[in-house]
C-alpha cells in the first residue's frame, strides 16, 4: 500500500435510455469524475467492475431510477403513486446476482420516483476485491429506466461511488 491517498469517484451518466430488467441490474459506470494520482482503484468500464487492493475503504453512493414512456415533455421525468419500490446493492463480483443474500452491503429504500437508494459502509479486503453496484425495482419493470437521456443531455447522473481508502 501506498502512504499517499488513495480514493476514487465513479458515475453512471446517461448517454442512453437504459431500460430495466426485472431483478438486479449492474451499474456500469461511464465517468471518472475523481481519482488519485496512484490509480489504485480500477474501473472497468464496460461491466461496471471496480477493482480494490487491499485495504479498508469508506464507500458512499447513490442509485435512482426513473419512469419514462417518452411521451414526457424535455426535461421532465412523470412520478407514480404507487411507485415501484426498490433498493441498490453492493456485492463481489465473483458471488452470483440472482443470489438474493449476496451482497456486503444493501441501500435505502427507494422508488423508481427518481427517489435514490443510498448507500455508505466501510469495506475490509486483504487481497484485491472486486465489486460491482447493483439496482433492483420488483418484477413488473415496465417503463422504469436505469439512464433516460431527455433532451439530448447525458449530463444526468443515474448513480455514484466515492470510495477512499483508509
Amino acid at each position: 500500500m501506498s502512504d499517499g491517498p488513495c480514493y476514487a469517484v465513479f458515475s453512471e451518466f446517461s448517454p442512453t435510455l437504459k431500460p430495466m430488467r426485472p431483478g438486479m441490474n449492474t451499474r456500469v459506470f461511464n465517468h471518472v469524475d475523481a481519482r488519485s494520482p496512484d490509480g489504485a482503484i480500477e474501473l472497468d468500464e464496460s461491466t461496471g467492475v471496480i477493482t480494490l487492493p487491499p485495504g479498508t475503504y469508506h464507500i458512499t453512493g447513490f442509485s435512482t431510477t426513473v419512469y419514462y414512456t417518452g411521451e414526457e415533455p424535455p426535461e421532465m421525468v412523470e412520478p407514480r403513486s404507487p411507485a415501484n419500490g426498490g433498493y441498490c446493492r453492493l456485492r463481489r463480483a465473483e458471488e452470483d446476482p440472482e443470489d438474493r443474500d449476496a451482497g456486503f452491503l444493501f441501500g435505502s429504500i427507494s422508488t423508481a420516483n427518481a427517489i435514490p437508494s443510498l448507500v455508505e459502509t466501510y469495506f475490509t479486503t486483504g487481497e484485491e476485491a472486486h465489486i460491482v453496484l447493483e439496482h433492483q425495482c420488483g418484477s413488473d419493470v415496465k417503463d422504469v429506466y436505469l439512464q433516460v437521456c431527455s433532451g439530448g443531455s447525458s449530463d444526468h447522473v443515474f448513480a455514484r461511488l466515492s470510495i477512499r481508502r483508509l
